[in-house]
């Protein structure tokens, strides 16, 4: 795929960024745009990830209420929400990773990236979080899904990556992983998160 996309071209065919792909232990899994259809399995994800993993994602709560919001919003906000299901007879269609990609940046992070001496531009710069259910972390999930990740930011013509809301300081298995990716720290900051936080930005 090399065709340049717009945003309401992924909502109304999500089929343009499907994919299927294996894991390192041999085990199938499907990479998709999350549906309407969605939010019971969304949910089971939410409450079963562990507070520990909880704790490094800020964006929204992990309950089923929520789940069913943000299957109800799909289609009428700026944010593309991704999940990583399994495709096999064993816990076919389980949740194991779910992403946002969020087209645009908002004021907070125009500002906190200007004391940096980097300028965002909400047309070209988009933000990432993702998220990988505790019994699928190390399986190579998250080395699976990132240039899906990117590749897609790319069709929709976004030449940087920011993460949401940064990444604990602390979490430095998690900076290893971004870094691997191309992703390098630019600042750090504590305003909004519950810990110090850096801050970490990719050209794509």
């Amino acid at each position: 795929m090399n065709q340049r996309l717009t945003f309401a071209d992924i909502t109304e065919a999500p089929q343009l960024v499907t994919s299927s792909a294996t894991l390192c232990n041999g085990e199938s899994i499907i990479y998709r745009m999350l549906q309407k259809e969605d939010a019971l399995r969304l949910g089971d994800y939410f409450t079963g990830l562990s507070q520990d993993t909880r704790s490094r994602f800020g964006p929204h709560e992990f309950t089923y209420a929520m789940a069913q919001t943000l299957c109800d919003r799909i289609g009428q906000e700026s944010t593309l929400r991704f999940i990583a299901v399994t495709d096999g007879d064993n816990g076919a269609n389980a949740v194991i990773a779910y992403y946002l990609l969020d087209c645009g940046v908002s004021d907070g992070d125009r500002e906190r990236y200007q004391r940096y001496g980097i300028t965002l531009n909400p047309e070209t710069d988009c933000k990432f979080a993702p998220s990988v259910a505790d019994h699928y972390q190390n399986t190579g999930v998250g080395s699976v899904i990132m240039p899906k990740c990117m590749e897609i930011a790319q069709l929709l013509g976004f030449q940087r990556m920011i993460l949401m809301g940064g990444v604990y300081i602390t979490n430095t298995r998690a900076i290893h992983y971004y870094e691997k990716w191309g992703f390098h720290r630019v600042g750090n900051f504590q305003e909004g998160t519950p810990k110090e936080s850096f801050d970490m930005i990719k050209s794509l």
